[in-house]
């Protein structure tokens, strides 16, 4: 998909792309990857989520990425101590599908958010910070198959303090659109 998901978000990454995306689970799912880079970071991925019949769903989903040992060079290209760089996100997530009167533009309107809980270990500094994203999604009644998805990111903005630095996360919006054909098997989406 090429990173155009929000409007789509129909699996346990919807906890990242558009949590109003949880809606659609229709049976309890897990998901797992592990990645290894050309450069020694690795990235790990592990989500749950089930759906809370007639509530909604819920989700939970881990992402790691960490560098495993590195030593500095110190002058003259000696070796010094090894070190690592490991970041943690924890999302907690739930999605959930509002129904419409019969004479509503849409078939339906489904809401999301995801609480997540950063945590950055490197070189023996560590430091944590919780944010808040919120998604939408909106199914057009006259025209099936058409969506459209809204993912509003750090609503709550997390702030990490590291060794003295502070980073604070920025609002970040996501819109999108997509149109599922061929009774679902083609999908064309975009996001803006």
């Amino acid at each position: 998909m090429a990173g155009a998901f929000t409007a789509v978000a129909d699996d346990l990454t919807a906890t990242y792309w558009n949590p109003a995306g949880l809606h659609q689970l229709t049976r309890q799912e897990a998901s797992a990857l592990y990645a290894r880079n050309f450069v020694p970071m690795n990235y790990y991925y592990f989500a749950y989520g089930r759906p809370i019949f007639g509530a909604g769903a819920v989700a939970a989903s881990w992402i790691r990425m960490d560098t495993g040992d590195l030593r500095e060079v110190k002058e003259g290209f000696n070796l010094g101590n090894s070190f690592g760089d490991t970041q943690n996100a924890i999302f907690l997530s739930y999605g959930r599908r509002i129904s419409y009167k019969k004479n509503a533009v849409a078939n339906a309107f489904a809401i999301g958010v995801s609480a997540k809980f950063l945590f950055h270990s490197l070189y023996g500094k560590r430091a944590f910070g919780f944010g808040v994203d919120l998604g939408a999604m909106f199914e057009v009644k006259k025209v099936r198959g058409l969506q459209f998805g809204l993912n509003i990111q750090n609503v709550v903005p997390p702030r990490m303090t590291l060794n003295g630095t502070t980073d604070k996360f920025p609002l970040t919006m996501r819109m999108g659109v997509a149109y599922k054909m061929l009774y679902d098997n083609l999908i064309v989406s975009a996001d803006f």
